[in-house]
C-alpha cells in the first residue's frame, strides 16, 4: 500500500541518512523472500548485502505494522529476535538503526532481542548519548574473563564486557579488596563467624 511504501521509505532513509526514492520489489530465491530496496539506478540484485539486510528488518516492522492495522483490536504486540543486528552495516548506520528499532518498539509494542559483536554499537549503548535507549533495554552477555563463560546483565557489565571484546584490561574489572581493620583476633573471629556471603568474603582483606 502507499502508506506501508512511505514507511518502508522512510526507514530506509533513516538508517542510511540518505534521501533516496525506493520502489520496494517483493524477491524471492532459494528458501528466502524479502521486499528489496531498488531505485532507478539498482535492481534486486545490485544492492549491497547491507541494504538486503535492511530490507528484511523493514519487512518485519511492516509485517507488524500490517497486523495492528488489520485486527487493531486483537493486537498485542509481538517479539523480533534479530541475530547480528551489525552484520554488514558501517557504523553509523547501525546507530541509525538502534534508532528506528527503538520508535517502531514502542509505536508497534515490539520486544525486540539482537545479538551483537558490534564494538561501535556496545560502545554507543556505553555512552551518555544512548539515555533514551538505556531507559527501554537492558544488557545480556556472555563473559569468560575468569576462565568460565557465565552470563552477565545490566549496563553496568558492559564496560567489563567490551574490555574482554577488545582484549584489554579496565581498572573497573580488575579484583580490588577492601581493607578490613578488626581491634584483635576475637572480632575477626567473630566477623568470619556472622559472614556468611561468600562473594563478600572474597572481596575483603582481614588486618588486625
Amino acid at each position: 500500500s502507499p502508506a506501508l511504501t512511505t514507511e518502508y521509505n522512510a526507514i530506509y532513509n533513516t538508517v542510511f541518512a540518505s534521501n533516496t526514492v525506493l520502489t520496494p520489489t517483493k524477491t524471492e530465491s532459494g528458501n528466502k523472500r524479502s521486499v528489496a530496496p531498488t531505485t532507478a539506478q539498482f535492481d534486486a540484485y545490485g544492492i549491497s548485502a547491507g541494504q538486503d539486510n535492511i530490507g528484511y528488518f523493514i519487512l518485519a516492522i511492516l509485517s507488524f505494522r500490517q497486523l495492528k492495522t488489520q485486527n487493531p483490536s486483537g493486537y498485542t504486540g509481538g517479539l523480533l529476535l534479530i541475530d547480528e543486528l551489525d552484520a554488514t552495516l558501517y557504523p553509523a548506520a547501525q546507530k541509525n538503526l538502534l534508532k528506528v528499532l527503538l520508535q517502531k518498539g514502542k509505536e508497534l509494542n515490539l520486544q525486540i532481542v539482537f545479538t551483537t559483536h558490534s564494538s561501535d554499537l556496545l560502545n554507543y549503548l556505553d555512552s551518555s548519548k544512548a539515555g533514551t535507549f538505556k531507559n527501554s533495554t537492558t544488557f545480556v552477555g556472555l563473559s569468560s574473563a575468569q576462565g568460565v563463560v557465565k552470563v552477565v546483565e545490566g549496563f553496568s557489565a558492559l564496560k567489563a564486557v567490551l574490555a574482554e571484546l577488545n582484549h584489554d584490561v579496565l581498572e573497573a574489572i580488575r579484583p580490588t579488596k577492601i581493607n578490613v581493620y578488626s581491634e584483635d583476633n576475637e572480632a575477626n573471629l567473630f566477623y568470619k563467624g556472622i559472614l556468611k556471603s561468600k562473594t563478600i568474603a572474597e572481596n575483603m582483606e582481614l588486618v588486625f
